[in-house]
């Protein structure tokens, strides 16, 4: 039985040390980004060589980081455990940015141990089919976000990763799609354990582009002074922010600050000088930048440096700052808008924003409308009093034809008997009045004597 183990012991021995080595990566394995941060992983058990387009280099690590990558980095890599070589791995380097966007909405590059951050992923074809993972203690997890949030007829989502822990730093994040090659770009945390923290983006900043470095201190307390330095270097500098107007390859090195600063509940009075940890800055190779034309509400984008086919999307700045997607190219309303080009694998820088009011209707439209409804009121007018005039003419017309209707054959027949019993009308009033003047008469005669006789 122990003669069994220990050929069982010398074999797997023997195949782990004849197993081809094998080269991962990640990001992986999707589309590779200028700016990115990428991580190679040799398996097997042996000393490591690495190699890039067959050529040796220096790096004898398990793991490969190699941060802001460019096109210089596209080409063959493979590695070498003892005597047996992995097959190459092609990695090929755009200059595009990739088509989803992922940004630090809470949280800054550099945190505290224990703390988090919150991102937000954005892809304006919608996330139905988006995972996001993050890569830290030499592994890659998935990053757990409620299914129901990823659904094409949604274009955001906010995603809450766990805490980081001092031996998680750095974090590399992104997001990818399950079934095609998009994929995010990738944001880089950090983890301090002091108080104050020098701060700069998540990614490689962008030549050509202003670049601000702030010194902070946690708690925010008073800052009473700041320095930056580089490479060792101080930098001129009046406040606890350093800017670089233009990004160039020659501000590419190591970075750091230290503050001067106090709280307020400090009874000793006594201030802090504390120095931050030690940021290494990057540098990428802009991508093409479209130019926006409006011309009324028409909106149109042209890039010069863009090539192969692509398309162009527009888009409107909200209020909360976040981009609308305007698909028909038309301007909404009063604000600012940009355009950037599309390919399948990634997208232009979005161009310069330009204000603009949404145009109003032309003058003589305004006054067309306004006679219109000015002479729609005046036919309004008379057509009311048309239609009262012909029913005032009708009323006069019908109490006419009243006073106008012919007496019937009886009813003349009957005035003619009555007019000869009466001798008419004048005598028959005749003859009522004189019988009425003679009962007036009697009594009135009687009515005088019956008076004197009485006084």
């Amino acid at each position: 039985m122990e003669r069994i183990l220990f050929i069982f012991t010398v074999f797997i021995a023997l195949t782990e040390g004849h197993q081809k080595p094998e080269v991962t990566m990640w990001p992986g394995p999707k589309e590779i980004y200028s700016g990115d941060t990428l991580v190679l992983s040799c398996n097997g058990s042996g000393q490591v060589t690495w190699f890039f387009n067959d050529k040796a280099n220096d790096k004898s690590n398990e793991t490969w980081t190699i941060t802001a990558v460019s096109t210089n980095n596209s080409g063959l890599y493979s590695c070498q455990r003892g005597t047996t070589k992995s097959d190459p791995k092609k990695i090929t380097v755009l200059e595009y940015i990739p088509p989803a966007t992922l940004s630090l909405i809470s949280g800054l590059p550099v945190i505290t141990l224990g703390d988090s951050v919150v991102l937000e992923l954005q892809d304006d074809e919608g996330l139905e089919g988006w995972f996001c993972r993050v890569y830290k203690s030499g592994r890659a997890r998935r990053i757990k976000i409620r299914p129901a949030l990823m659904s094409s007829s949604e274009t955001t989502v906010q995603i809450h990763p766990n805490i980081l822990l001092k031996n998680e730093s750095p974090a590399l994040y992104w997001c990818e799609h399950k079934k095609t090659m998009k994929r995010s770009n990738v944001i880089t945390v950090t983890t301090t354990d002091k108080m104050v923290m020098l701060e700069t983006l998540p990614e490689p900043a962008t030549l050509g582009k202003e670049l601000v470095l702030q010194c902070l201190v946690w708690g925010q307390p008073i800052i009473s002074e700041a320095a930056f330095y580089k490479d060792d270097k101080q930098l001129e500098s009046s406040s606890s922010t350093y800017k670089i107007a233009l990004v160039t390859k020659h501000d590419e090195g190591k970075y750091r600050c230290q503050a001067t600063y106090k709280f307020k509940d400090n009874k000793s009075n006594i201030p802090h000088t504390v120095t931050s940890d030690t940021q290494v800055l990057r540098t990428k190779v802009a991508p093409p930048q479209p130019v926006l034309t409006i011309k009324g509400k028409d909106m149109s984008c042209t890039c010069e440096k863009c090539t192969g086919s692509h398309t162009y999307r527009y888009y409107y700045k909200r209020m909360d700052g976040k981009l609308m997607q305007v698909t028909d190219g038309k301007v909404l309303t009063d604000g600012e808008y940009m355009c950037r080009a599309v390919w399948d694998q990634g997208v232009s820088m979005l161009s310069q924003p330009i204000y603009t009011r949404a145009p109003q209707g032309s003058p003589w439209i305004i006054i067309i409308i306004v006679i219109l409804g000015i002479l729609l009121f005046v036919a309004l007018i008379i057509y009311i009093w048309i239609k009262r005039k012909h029913a005032n003419d009708a009323a006069k017309a019908q109490e006419a034809a009243y006073e106008e209707l012919p007496q019937t054959k009886d009813a003349i027949e009957m005035q003619k008997t009555k007019a000869g019993e009466q001798g008419g009308e004048g005598g028959y009033e005749a003859l009522k009045r004189s019988k009425t003047d003679e009962k007036e008469g009697e009594y009135q005669t009687l009515g005088a004597g019956e008076g004197k006789g009485g006084e």
